[in-house]
């Protein structure tokens, strides 16, 4: 009886996993698909378990599940990344995402975080009006560039810069008068693109409409632009879903995370199921030499840290 519950409750992880492919088609297929790693997890171990009670065939329909799923997430391993700072090429700079959690108070660990981190960009999300006032207390003196769009509620964004921006823009992706901010930096006669962005989470049938809305708009947004550019900010999705992928297809942005190992950034309290959701994209000129999660800031989301050459 245990040997047929563990194998049946293994094949529903699997097709569940299969299922997930279509999320372009139904939106619960697509909130299937952000768990690729706990399904692999799951299988793998439910698989190494019947092949100890020696149910073979069982164990390699469930083995089978785990090797898609282990596939889907190899990029993040075995991609072409690149870690190594490249000579002659423009000095590297360091950007940070940080979604503050509007109804956190914790200025102390977001101050020490960016103290210890040192980025020359900072993008903060969910900032409202009493986040803008901290935030504006311990960072104008070292950051003094600095564009504020706080809300009350969880949508609010500021970024902080040590380098000077040419031009920002407000934009509003999804039609929902949602801001996201696309910069025009100066450096040094290396100029680039950044537009940081918040989408709506998938909560339900018209909350996945409305960030969906905004993938598809997003291409549309960079397509003209003559520098590289850069896409940092929570997207609510996860590599393998299907707005992400798409995205990527019809903008011909990459992923940061290639090559540097999965780097779940949400849920902090429940690690089990941490995704990661907070993303770095950027064009093919753009060189990553660095990435990782940061420290807990008292947020629900892990800060993202990205170092990079053009």
């Amino acid at each position: 009886m245990f040997v047929r519950l563990l194998y049946l409750a293994g094949l529903a992880v699997g097709v569940t996993s299969l299922v997930a492919l279509l999320g372009g088609s139904f939106w619960a297929f697509d909130l299937m698909s952000h768990f690729r790693v706990q399904y692999f997890v799951l299988l793998l171990l439910s698989g190494a378990s019947l092949f100890a009670l020696k149910q073979r065939r069982q164990s390699a329909v469930l083995a089978s599940f785990a090797l898609f799923n282990a596939v889907l997430i190899s990029p993040a391993f075995f991609g072409t990344g690149s870690h190594q700072v490249a000579a002659g090429e423009s000095a590297p700079l360091r950007l940070m995402s940080i979604n503050l959690l509007s109804s956190s108070n914790g200025n102390d660990s977001v101050r020490l975080e960016i103290e210890s981190k040192n980025p020359q960009i900072v993008v903060f999300l969910e900032v409202n009006s009493w986040w803008q006032s901290e935030l504006d207390g311990f960072l104008s003196s070292t950051y003094p560039y600095s564009q504020a769009q706080p809300r009350e509620d969880n949508f609010g964004m500021t970024i902080f810069s040590k380098i000077p921006w040419s031009e920002l823009q407000v934009l509003d992706l999804g039609g929902d008068q949602v801001p996201s901010m696309l910069a025009t930096f100066d450096n040094d006669g290396k100029p680039f693109h950044m537009l940081a962005v918040h989408f709506f989470p998938p909560m339900g049938k018209n909350g996945t409409r409305r960030r969906d809305e905004a993938f598809k708009q997003l291409p549309s947004a960079i397509a003209d632009l003559p520098f590289e550019t850069m896409v940092v900010g929570d997207l609510n999705a996860t590599p393998w879903c299907y707005p992400f992928r798409r995205l990527l297809t019809e903008s011909k942005l990459l992923d940061s995370t290639t090559g540097f190992g999965l780097q779940p950034t949400w849920p902090t309290d429940l690690k089990l199921m941490s995704i990661p959701i907070d993303h770095c994209l950027h064009t093919p000129g753009v060189r990553i030499v660095h990435r990782e999660v940061g420290a807990d800031v008292g947020s629900d989301h892990w800060p993202l840290l990205v170092d990079f050459q053009l």
